[in-house]
């Protein structure tokens, strides 16, 4: 393999409709590459943009994936709060890995919002304030 194809990582979120705010879990996808002994593609995640480690045979890698497909979905339920980025690399039958993808990252936010505070119930009848009970 003398060259492998630049591909492009795309980004969907699935996650249960109305079920949570957060997604659980990230779907990557990315254009295939055509070279005739191609074997797969590998996957990197880093919290800090840019430092990834690509290690021999695909050490540190968070996936691997067969061809052909050119779409993984990563769990991020034991992810926490931050940045969370990922690159994808292709290889081939002879153990060869390409340069890394662009980097593509999304901000995790798992933390809830603030308790209401003086929750009360209100009644009006006529504009006119009948009710307001409260703490």
């Amino acid at each position: 393999m003398k060259y492998l194809v630049p591909f492009f990582l795309f980004l969907f979120i699935s996650a249960p409709a109305l079920a949570v705010a957060i997604p659980t879990n990230l779907t990557l996808g990315w254009d295939a590459n055509t070279e005739a002994d191609l074997a797969g593609y590998r996957i990197y995640s880093t919290h800090v943009p840019g430092d990834y480690i690509l290690g021999p045979n695909g050490e540190g890698n968070i996936a691997d994936v067969s061809v052909p497909s050119t779409e993984t979905t990563i769990d991020l339920s034991s992810e926490q709060d931050g940045n969370i980025c990922f690159v994808a690399t292709a290889y081939d039958i002879s153990g060869n890995e390409s340069g890394p993808s662009n980097e593509i990252c999304w901000e995790l936010d798992t933390s809830s919002p603030n308790t209401p505070t003086n929750f009360k119930i209100i009644v009006y009848n006529n504009g006119e304030l009948i009710i307001n009970v409260g703490n």
